[in-house]
């Protein structure tokens, strides 16, 4: 059986989930499936995804978008030449297997992984078009019930599933104890966009900064993107270079590593379905603050509210999730304790092969 997805080739969680997918079914021993994954969109394909597909014998092929009748030809012959029995496309590429199910009778199935709140006019339109004409969607997140745009969804693709992410717990372990030193390093992995608020952790630095640094903070963040520059010339600029440091792109070998340095984890953003960053921390047993926001507020109900707190994107919140993290020390490294037994079991990647191909294969 050929199963093909379709991501896009930077960071984020299309090539997380379909890693996972991928890592699920090598653990199960499942030789019969080979797997195909076409990358499609303005980035380069990442080292780490190239590295991935490499490492897990992947049959990949990368496609930069330049124009769009010619991209979407050029997708749509590869699908065509790859042959596959089952397509997952994680929200990418619709013209291509448009062209693939008219003329071809194939069917393909959508994965959503864009929270509504930011959810641009563009990809408003592109889910409807995936939920009319795909055989099914899968969302990764628990849906808002009383959302009406939800049910409309519903009405046109009926067939529907949630399947959370998971990720290996095996790999993503902490090796020791959080906060056994002086200085506490808070991390957040993310790409530097606007919708991501890395920048507000970084001015409530700023503008704690004496305070902070006497209290031996220290900030950490994994990732790259367009706003990256500019908060790095901010930190230059207030002489914060030995408290806020930039570690860009990382590998999963490096990642793990990363995890296993900072103390907690923080993760603002303008909204979230679930994120595999959280899923992560939380797998490295590092309590979180996370934002307010639909998508975290489910894992945290999901997951226990002492081990995700949820705060409001602003200064003063902020400042005081971290003024709670120096004074309450054990009460966090106890928090730490507890994860390792109670979170696991919640998050590891749980048969999602077996869930997706249930679905697809329905």
């Amino acid at each position: 059986m050929k199963l093909l997805q379709i991501l896009y080739p930077g960071l984020g969680g299309t090539s997380t989930v379909a890693f996972s997918i991928i890592d699920d079914l090598k653990k199960k021993n499942n030789s019969s499936i080979n797997n195909f994954f076409i990358f499609y969109g303005v980035e380069r394909l990442t080292k780490n995804n190239l590295q991935n597909c490499k490492k897990k014998k992947i049959n990949f092929f990368f496609f930069l978008k330049s124009n769009f009748l010619i991209d979407t030809y050029r997708v749509y012959l590869k699908i065509k030449s790859i042959k596959p029995d089952y397509i997952i496309t994680h929200s990418n590429s619709f013209f291509s297997l448009f062209l693939i199910k008219l003329l071809h009778k194939k069917n393909f199935y959508c994965v959503d992984h864009t929270p509504d709140e930011v959810r641009s006019f563009k990809e408003w339109v592109n889910l409807f078009l995936f939920t009319i004409f795909s055989s099914g969607m899968i969302y990764v997140s628990e849906r808002n019930k009383n959302n009406k745009i939800f049910s409309v969804l519903k009405f046109f693709n009926s067939k529907f599933k949630i399947i959370r992410n998971g990720i290996d717990t095996n790999k993503f372990k902490r090796k020791k104890k959080i906060l056994q030193k002086k200085k506490i390093i808070i991390g957040m992995a993310a790409r530097f966009v606007k919708e991501k608020k890395q920048s507000l952790i970084i001015d409530t630095f700023i503008n704690n900064k004496q305070y902070f640094c006497e209290k031996n903070i220290a900030l950490s963040f994994a990732g790259s993107g367009d706003l990256l520059n500019s908060q790095k010339k901010k930190v230059q600029e207030n002489n914060l270079s030995s408290f806020i440091k930039f570690k860009g792109n990382l590998n999963e070998k490096n990642l793990i590593k990363w995890f296993n340095e900072i103390d907690i984890y923080f993760h603002l953003s303008d909204a979230e379905t679930t994120s595999t960053a959280i899923l992560q921390a939380l797998s490295n047993s590092l309590p979180i603050y996370a934002s307010k926001v639909q998508g975290n507020i489910q894992i945290s109900k999901f997951i226990g509210k002492k081990y995700i707190k949820l705060i409001t994107n602003n200064k003063k919140s902020l400042k005081n999730a971290i003024m709670s993290l120096i004074n309450n020390r054990n009460y966090f490294i106890n928090i730490s304790k507890l994860m390792k037994k109670n979170v696991n079991n919640k998050i590891s990647l749980n048969n999602i092969s077996k869930k997706y191909l249930d679905f697809i294969t329905s």
